[in-house]
C-alpha cells in the first residue's frame, strides 16, 4: 500500500450521499431479483464492500470524486445483471449433480481422500525443491519488518505454480466434503488451522485475506450444522467482531513495524483509514498519471487464465497488480521496496481497459454467476457458496479482478470439466444396475 492514512477525515457528504444512494438502489435490485438467499447474499456482499472500498473513498472532498458517479453505478449495476443472468437464467452444466453429489459425497472414504489430497498439496513448497518439512516443527519467527525489507518477486518457481493451480484444483471438491463433515467441529477447525499453518511455513507470512476466508468458512460450517444454535452463534459473532476488529488493526501495525508506538485507538483508525482510503491513496494516481494498459494483453491474460502455465508456459507476460505498481511507485518486482498498491477494482478496471471498463464486469459477473450456479447444484454447498461469497466481495474489492478472476475461474471450470465426469462417473460404479433403486418408493417404477 502506498498510503499509511492519514489523521483527519474530510469527508464530502454530498458524494457520500450520491454513492451510498446508487449502492442502495443496487442492494434493492438484488432483493428483487434474487430469491435464493446465497445469490442474494454473494450480490449485496459485492455491492457493500464495492461502497466501502471504492465508494467510500470516493467522498473524500479533497479528490473530487463526484465525477465517478457514472462510472461507479455503471460498473455495480453491470455487475449485477451479469451475475443475475448467469446464476438464473444461463444453464451452467447439464449433469445432475444434486443426485451423483449424493453418492459420492455420502462417502467418509471418499471425503477424507480428498481433504488428505489437498493437505498433502499444499506441502509441496515444503517438498520440492528442497526438502523443509523440518520447518512445520522449527518455524520460522514473526518477523514481519524482514519480509517488507526484502525485494517481492514474482511465483514463477515451478514448484510454487504446480501448488497454487492443485489447490484451486482441488479447493471446490475439498470444501465440498468439509461440509460433509457432520457436526465435527473440532476436526474442521483442526484442518483449516493446518492448512493457515502450512501457508505460513511455506511463506512466512500469513495474510488477512486467507485468515478472514478460513473464519468465513468455519463460522458457516457451525451455523449449517448447528441451526437449533443460530441466534447464539449470531450473538457470539457480534460480541467478538469488534475484537477481531482491534486484532486485525494490531496485526497490520505488526506488520508495518508501528504496533509499539500506537494506542487501540490509533491503530484502529488506522487501519479503517486505509482500508476505505484505496481511491485518495492509489486509485486517483493512477487515474491521474493518464497511462493504461493494452486492451488485446488484458483479453488474452484473462480468457487464458484457466490454463496451467507451469505446463505449458506463459502465453503472455501481462500482470496488472505488477503494472500499476510500477505506474504508481516505479518498481520492478525483483526491486528492493517492492509492494503493491491496492487502488480499488474500478480503478483497476479503468487503467486496463479505458472506457471500455464496464467489460470486466460483465466478465466477472458471468464468472460468479456460474460458480454459484454450479456450487448450488451439489450437496452440502454451503462452504462453497461462502468461498464465492468472500472471494467476491473482499477478495474481488480489495485485489481487484487479478485477486477475483483465477481462484474463481480455475477451480469451477475445472470442477465442471474434470470432477463432474469423475463424480458422475463414480456414482454410476456405486449404483447397482437394478430394475428397482432402493431409493425409489415401492409403488413407483423405473
Amino acid at each position: 500500500m502506498t498510503g499509511q492514512g492519514s489523521n483527519k477525515v474530510s469527508t464530502d457528504f454530498v458524494a457520500l450521499t450520491a454513492y451510498s444512494a446508487v449502492t442502495r438502489t443496487g442492494i434493492a435490485c438484488c432483493k428483487a431479483l434474487f430469491k435464493n438467499k446465497w445469490k442474494f447474499s454473494i450480490a449485496t456482499a459485492f455491492g457493500l464492500l464495492f461502497f466501502i472500498y471504492t465508494g467510500f473513498g470516493l467522498s473524500e472532498r479533497s479528490i473530487d470524486g463526484l465525477r465517478f458517479i457514472g462510472k461507479y453505478s455503471a460498473y455495480l449495476y453491470i455487475f449485477i445483471i451479469s451475475f443475475y443472468v448467469f446464476s438464473s437464467r444461463i444453464v451452467a452444466t447439464n449433469i445432475n449433480n444434486q443426485n451423483a453429489s449424493r453418492i459420492v459425497f455420502d462417502s467418509s472414504t471418499f471425503c477424507n481422500s480428498i481433504i488428505a489430497t489437498y493437505i498433502a498439496a499444499s506441502l509441496l513448497p515444503l517438498t520440492l525443491p528442497e526438502f523443509k518439512l523440518g520447518l512445520l516443527f522449527s518455524p520460522p519467527s514473526l518477523n514481519f519488518s524482514d519480509i517488507f525489507s526484502q525485494p517481492a518477486t514474482p511465483a514463477n518457481e515451478t514448484t510454487t505454480k504446480v501448488t497454487r493451480y492443485l489447490s484451486l484444483l482441488l479447493i471446490a471438491p475439498f470444501l465440498l466434503s468439509l461440509g460433509n463433515q457432520k457436526r465435527r467441529p473440532i476436526k474442521v477447525a483442526a484442518i483449516l488451522i493446518l492448512l493457515s499453518y502450512i501457508q505460513y511455513v511455506s511463506s512466512a507470512y500469513l495474510s488477512r485475506s486467507s485468515i478472514l476466508a478460513n473464519l468465513v468458512v468455519y463460522v458457516i460450517y457451525i451455523v449449517i450444522q448447528y441451526p437449533e444454535k443460530r441466534r447464539s452463534i449470531a450473538l457470539f459473532i457480534l460480541g467478538i467482531t469488534p475484537i477481531i476488529g482491534l486484532a486485525a488493526a494490531w496485526y497490520l501495525a505488526f506488520r508495518m513495524g508501528t504496533h509499539a508506538s500506537q494506542s487501540i485507538k490509533d491503530l484502529a483508525w488506522v487501519m479503517f483509514d486505509i482500508e476505505t482510503n484505496f481511491p485518495r491513496d492509489a486509485g486517483i494516481p493512477l487515474y491521474e498519471s493518464n497511462q493504461h494498459g493494452n486492451i488485446g494483453d488484458y483479453l488474452i491474460w484473462i480468457f487464458t487464465i484457466p490454463i496451467p502455465k507451469a505446463f505449458f508456459g506463459q502465453f503472455i507476460d501481462y500482470n496488472i497488480n505488477y503494472e500499476i505498481t510500477y505506474v504508481l511507485t516505479g518498481y520492478r518486482p525483483s526491486e528492493s521496496g517492492f509492494s503493491v498498491p491496492l487502488t480499488g477494482t474500478l480503478f483497476a478496471a479503468i487503467y486496463s481497459l479505458g472506457e471500455l471498463f464496464w467489460i470486466e464486469p460483465i466478465i466477472t459477473g458471468a464468472l460468479a454467476g456460474i460458480a454459484t450456479k454450479t456450487a448450488s447444484q451439489y450437496k452440502h454447498p454451503s462452504l462453497l457458496l461462502g468461498y464465492i461469497l468472500i472471494t467476491c466481495s473482499y477478495i474481488y474489492n480489495r485485489a481487484g479482478v487479478g485477486g477475483f478472476a483465477p481462484p474463481i475461474y480455475n477451480s469451477f471450470l475445472w470442477l465442471i470439466l474434470l470432477w463432474e465426469p469423475m463424480i458422475n462417473l463414480a456414482s454410476k460404479i456405486k449404483t447397482p444396475h437394478t430394475k428397482f433403486s432402493p431409493n425409489r418408493p415401492k409403488n413407483q417404477l423405473p
